[in-house]
């Protein structure tokens, strides 16, 4: 099988009018991420007008974020790779104080393997359900307060632009599904690149990047600097074959095969709670555990439930098929398994992710005119209390219709999955390689199979 080329003649999105004087404006992100900071602190700020669970979805910082914002940035990350970064406001917090730090340098393992961001969005996360912090808008208001102070407090110790390259807990996110994306900030011609001897785009960008030989969206964070400052005009933005990222050997690393380990435990938890058959299954051990004496919470942090569900057994299952696949071939090492076909799951991953997020859209987005007329949300969770007929439906208002489309997504997200595994097969041409396939074919339809059957019981489309 062929790997899926690069889309060599699509147009360039940056030769646009409208988006080539952006872009090249030298307000541009800078205007923007200011903005959005402002509307950064205008969201803190709302939600510590409302301290109680009542107004979840009333408070506007509070459907913002968990309703809006977190369904956005996953599913533009896949459209538009990084955009997210071009606007993020901590982004131009990190690097604005960066200048003025202490300049330590990010140690070089810490940085290729990209622990700070694996520990960061695991903490995120965790933090998140431990404390309800999605459920009450105060704790959402601070919640965003630390996720800046944090950021901060990276950038004055070390090098400029370490929050964003290697402690970002977000980076995590976007950056693993940017590697889905059918969009691409690429080098026109590589040629042209080669006998440039100036390397601006090199100097200028915050990662060190060379357009010549970039192949990978999991780095770069669509500044647009190096648009800027090529002397040669030689920059595009545009299509490309969607999920080509993932069969590369230069993405398939110890840190981006333990994000995607992450990313999977968080799924594992977002989605299984849908289902108090499959919570039970994957809480067992640490029920086992706690009714043994080991401590449930420590200052009321779930540890024990956050590194089972949303490291551990995530890890064991993919370590698993990477073992099993050693035995079989007796060509690769379990280490190089994992690590190679770990991108495999990605698609597949994103699709649950997006699974989820929808349905939050879905649900809770009818909150958003009520959250706008009311910013705090407090009168509007006390008439909704006295009057449960006011309560916005859903957008579709079919449960059966959004259980199918879910259903779709999914099985969307198994397929990509299978694409994956069959272009990092025929990248290694190996004795064996089919044996080490058909584990991971396995692996896969199991995963997906069972996160379905959650799905349909979750919208009653199947049996209790």
């Amino acid at each position: 099988m062929a790997t899926l080329p690069f889309v060599q003649h699509d147009p360039d999105l940056l030769r646009l009018p409208l988006a080539r004087t952006l872009v090249k404006s030298r307000h541009f992100p800078t205007a923007i991420q200011l903005a959005a900071l402002l509307a950064y602190g205008g969201l803190i700020y709302v939600g510590f007008l409302a301290t109680t669970e009542a107004a979840r979805y009333s408070n506007l910082s509070s459907l913002i974020i968990w309703t809006v914002w977190w369904p956005g940035l996953v599913l533009l990350t896949f459209f538009q790779t990084r955009l997210w970064c071009t606007a993020c406001p901590i982004g131009l917090v990190s690097r604005t104080l960066g200048r003025f730090g202490l300049r330590v340098k990010v140690p070089r393992s810490l940085r290729r393997n990209r622990l700070g961001i694996v520990v960061g969005l695991f903490l995120l996360h965790s933090l998140v359900v431990a404390y309800a912090v999605n459920h009450i808008p105060s704790l959402t208001a601070v919640y965003l307060l630390g996720l800046l102070g944090y950021a901060v407090a990276i950038s004055l110790l070390f090098e400029p632009d370490a929050f964003c390259s290697s402690f970002c807990p977000l980076s995590g996110v976007v950056g693993s599904y940017a590697m889905l994306s059918p969009i691409e900030l690429r080098s026109a011609d590589t040629a042209g690149c080669k006998a440039c001897h100036e390397h601006r785009c090199v100097k200028i960008c915050p990662r060190n990047l060379y357009m010549g030989t970039l192949s990978s969206n999991q780095d770069c964070v669509l500044c647009f600097d190096c648009v800027k400052a090529c002397p040669n005009d030689n920059i595009v933005l545009r299509r490309r074959a969607p999920l080509q990222d993932l069969w590369q050997e230069r993405t398939q690393t110890l840190g981006t095969a333990l994000l995607i380990v992450l990313l999977l435990g968080i799924m594992i938890e977002e989605i299984g709670e849908e289902w108090n058959r499959f919570a039970a299954a994957t809480n067992a051990l640490p029920n086992i555990l706690i009714r043994l004496g080991l401590p449930e919470r420590v200052v009321g942090y779930s540890w024990l439930e956050a590194l089972w569900i949303n490291f551990a057994l995530p890890l064991l299952i993919v370590s698993f098929a990477a073992a099993l696949a050693h035995l079989l071939s007796r060509r690769v090492s379990i280490r190089q398994n994992f690590v190679r076909y770990s991108p495999a799951l990605l698609p597949l991953v994103f699709s649950l992710h997006l699974t989820k997020m929808a349905h939050n859209l879905n649900a809770h987005l009818g909150m958003l005119p009520n959250a706008l007329l009311e910013p705090a949300g407090t009168k509007t969770a006390a008439a909704l209390a006295a009057n449960p007929a006011a309560i916005p439906t859903s957008l579709l208002g079919n449960e059966h219709l959004e259980g199918a489309f879910l259903l779709t997504l999914v099985a969307l997200g198994v397929l990509g999955s299978f694409h994956v595994l069959d272009q990092i097969a025929y990248n290694h041409d190996e004795p064996g390689r089919w044996r080490t396939v058909a584990v991971y074919y396995v692996l896969l339809a199991f995963l997906g199979g069972a996160f379905m059957v959650v799905i349909a019981r979750w919208f009653g489309l199947g049996p209790a």
